[in-house]
């Protein structure tokens, strides 16, 4: 009972075989362009849609980042900001300061003095700016300007302490030598 392949198929199809109408491969073709051209112009208007819609996310977060940048820049005020006298109260200590810092020579026997010394100014420093900070927050008063000014005489009240700590040990080690 063994039947050919070929010949049930070439059987079958003599017997459904129709013929197509004239113009099938036109309308065809007519039918495949009007599908292709339809799906590529709803493509197209999703990707503009997208574009659009990303490129209005982007100048969106531009713009705030860049209002909050000038937001924090005129926020930002110290001494010098206020007044011109505590412009020249603020530049008078912080010289003093460096002055006073490019004097200090370091040596075996002062450094453990000076760390000390520079912990403190350090910490002094930093509540320094968590003051200057606190009058961008806050509104500008006389007990917050009083302390920025505390703050940087105490610094420079330190470095002097630190500068006659350190004359004195040299007069000692001096004392010694001689005798």
């Amino acid at each position: 009972m063994q039947k050919d392949i070929k010949k049930i198929i070439a059987a079958d199809y003599k017997n459904t075989k129709e013929d197509l109408p004239t113009n099938h491969r036109s309308r065809f073709k007519i039918k495949l362009q009007k599908e292709l051209h339809k799906k590529q112009q709803r493509k197209n208007i999703f990707l503009k849609i997208a574009a659009v819609f990303l490129l209005l996310i982007s100048f969106s977060i531009l713009f705030t980042k860049l209002n909050v940048k000038e937001d924090v820049n005129q926020k930002k005020q110290t001494l010098g900001s206020l007044s011109p006298e505590l412009q020249k109260i603020e530049n008078y200590y912080n010289n003093a300061i460096k002055f006073e810092l490019s004097k200090i020579k370091r040596t075996r026997e002062n450094k453990q003095i000076l760390e000390k010394y520079f912990t403190k100014l350090e910490q002094l420093t930093a509540q320094y700016k968590k003051e200057s900070a606190q009058l961008n927050i806050d509104k500008i008063n006389e007990v917050s300007i009083n302390a920025l000014i505390d703050n940087l005489q105490i610094r420079l009240q330190l470095l002097l302490q630190l500068k006659e700590q350190l004359q004195t040990i040299k007069n000692t080690k001096n004392e010694k030598t001689k005798i």
